[in-house]
This record gives structure tokens, sequence and C-alpha cells, in this order.
């Protein structure tokens, strides 16, 4: 088993807490890791027929039977809509509890709740699993089981859509609707990092904008995409309003785009799949260590637009995405306009390009695509 970075984060969270929820998408290695850390716990999983039964028909038995003064791990809690809000309404003695769940849940006051993400760079650096070349990585994508050489690419995420349109559809309640959910998930991939038009993507898929509200909410529970949204402040400029749409693994992207290897770096979405994968990457820096990412993006009206706000203890720190494996100073041009704006410190921005190296100009950081995760270790320092 491949270490993850946020082990030791979840290890000290058991010791802290009563009872921890580890969300993440499917695939993302979250029942493996939890097996691995915390083998003195028991196992159930609600995909075990009798315990979903049981877990929907009289929840408190329930705990009471599986929990009482015991460690246990209950995975796919979210088979069970509703069963995790009956945690707070519990009082909890002796009990050690750890549940999974391939959706987003919500906040409880007595539950300590952590995210992981399918494979960082970090990570794939510390296992010797990097590819060579950053197209390759976002083509190929982060999901543990890719990196499996027994597992065939195409197959896995072939019948990795399957299952999320399916499950998905059967929450939507209409199996009628799999296929219209399967031509809208491409259509949304063919979005990504282009401002979200609701009425656009309900025109070209022949549904209802309410509908494609909807499913939009259902693939960011499900953690397949997430929506960066703009600031609302203005430092008297006009705003667009609208978000951005991400996906947070590039590959799952480029499968449903039908892209190939060879003609990845061709592709009219390029630039979006590095926006992406850079965004993605600031998340699980955040994630791994237990922590809620603030960051959105920034966006006048006139064009003018800065890709990435972190905002750190009521401290914004800029960062530009940038293509191109050559450096230059108009990587530094949308700093510039920011710094101006706001009176900036230039040393709270950062550029991240398609290169290598890292280096610290007069006008900001410039980081290299397979160091992303030093962002965040750099903000801290500045705290």
């Amino acid at each position: 088993m491949y270490k993850r970075n946020i082990s030791e984060v979840l290890l000290d969270g058991a010791k802290k807490h009563a009872i921890l929820v580890i969300s993440g998408p499917e695939g993302s290695g979250k029942t493996t890791l939890v097996k691995h850390l915390f083998k003195e716990y028991a196992y159930l999983s609600l995909h075990d027929l009798d315990f979903m039964i049981f877990a929907q028909n009289d929840p408190d038995a329930f705990f009471q039977d599986v929990c009482d003064g015991k460690k246990v791990v209950i995975d796919d809690i979210d088979l069970v809509p509703g069963l995790i809000s009956k945690i707070d309404a519990r009082s909890w003695d002796k009990e050690k509890l750890i549940l999974i769940s391939s959706r987003q849940v919500p906040e409880l006051k007595s539950v300590k709740q952590y995210t992981l993400l399918p494979f960082s760079v970090q990570e794939l650096q510390k296992a010797d699993l990097l590819p060579d070349q950053l197209k390759d990585l976002i083509y190929q994508g982060f999901y543990p089981a890719i990196f499996d050489k027994k597992v065939d690419r195409l197959d896995w995420y072939t019948n990795y859509v399957q299952m999320i349109v399916a499950e998905i559809t059967r929450d939507i309640g209409d199996r009628v609707l799999l296929d219209v959910f399967h031509h809208f998930f491409r259509l949304v991939a063919g979005r990504m990092g282009i401002l979200l038009d609701y009425n656009s993507l309900a025109d070209d898929c022949g549904i209802s904008e309410e509908t494609v509200y909807s499913w939009i909410q259902l693939l960011e529970s499900y953690y397949i995409i997430f929506l960066l949204h703009p600031s609302t402040k203005d430092y008297g400029k006009r705003l667009v309003k609208k978000p951005k749409l991400y996906f947070y693994d590039t590959g799952l992207a480029a499968h449903l785009l039908g892209i190939q290897d060879v003609r990845f770096t061709r592709h009219y979405l390029r630039e979006k799949f590095f926006e992406s994968y850079v965004i993605s990457e600031l998340l699980k820096s955040y994630y791994n260590q237990g922590e809620i990412p603030h960051i959105e993006c920034w966006q006048g009206i006139t064009g003018r637009e800065i890709d990435v706000l972190i905002e750190e203890k009521q401290q914004l720190f800029p960062i530009e995405i940038k293509q191109g494996r050559a450096l230059s100073p108009l990587f530094f041009k949308g700093l510039n306009f920011w710094n101006a704006l706001t009176k900036g410190d230039p040393k709270h921005g950062f550029v991240v390009y398609e290169g290598p190296r890292n280096q610290t100009w007069s006008l900001g950081h410039i980081v290299g695509w397979n160091q992303v995760a030093e962002i965040k270790q750099m903000i801290d320092k500045m705290h």
C-alpha cells in the first residue's frame, strides 16, 4: 500500500475525536487507507444488504447493536441517506467510530471530517510513480487503481463512468434518464475551466435549467466536479458573478471527452486541463493536512482576472496559472495588475507554469508544475 499524506492527520484525529468521517470520490483509496491505519477497528459495509436494511429501518438500534462500546468502521455510509444525521442525536460514551462516505456529508457538531481525494503529485513522487511528462500525468489521472499495472486505463474509466452514471440516475429516481445524464456528463466535461452557464447547458442537453442546476449539485456531491466561485471583493471594479467548473481528476475529464494520449497536447481545452490540475493539487494540499481551503477566483467584466485567490487569515494570495515551459516576465502581468489594484505585496503572489523549476522573482514566486503543494507551505510560513 502506498503511503498517503493524510495518514498522520487521521491517526492524530482518531486520538482527539470519538467520531471521524472520511469522505471523497469513489476509488480514491479511503477504505484501503482506513483498513491499513485502523486495524484494531471492526469493519462493516452498508453494501452488505443485511446491514443496509437494518440501518434504513431502525437506525438507533443499528448504532446500538454495531457500535456499543466498540471501535468500528462503517463504510459506504452514503448508501443510507440521512443515517449520518442521526449521529448528533445520540450520546457517545466509549465508542470510537470511523465513517466512510463517497459523497459529501453535512457538517455535524460531534464529528471531525476529512476529505481524501485521489493521489497527489507529492504522493506519486514518494512512491516513484510520477510520470516524467506533465501531459502524461494529466491524461492518465490520479485514481490509485490507474497506477496498478494490472488495470487498463480505458477499461477502468469506462467502468467508473458507468458506475457514477448509474448511481446518480438512481438518486434522481428515473432510470429512463440514464442516457440523457450520460450525455450531460460529457457536455459538462466540455465546459471545464469555463464560466458555468446553466441556460446554455440546458439548451445543449434538452433539459430544464432547474434540472441542470440539480445535476451539477449531484456531480459536486460525488466529488466529480467542483465550482470555483468568484470573489465578491470588487475593489471598485464590476465583477463577473458566474463560477468556473473544474474536475477533481483530469484523467476522468479526458476520458469523457474521448481524448487519446497522442492528441492531448493539441486539444482545445489543453489550457483548462492544466488549470484544473493545478487547482485540484491546491485542494489536495489542504485536505491532506485536514484543513478546509478557502479558494476563489476573481473576474472583472473587462476581461481582467486572477485564476485563483487563496484566503488565509484575512490575507489574499493570488495565483496565476500559465501555459508554457519557458519562463517569461509576461507571466506576471496579471499579478502586477492585481497588486496595483489592491496595493498587494508581490511576495504574496504565485505563478504556476508548465516548467519544472521554482524561483523567487521580485514580482512574485514561480512554481513548477510538479511542486504545486509547496504553495501552501510557503503561505503557511508567511503568517
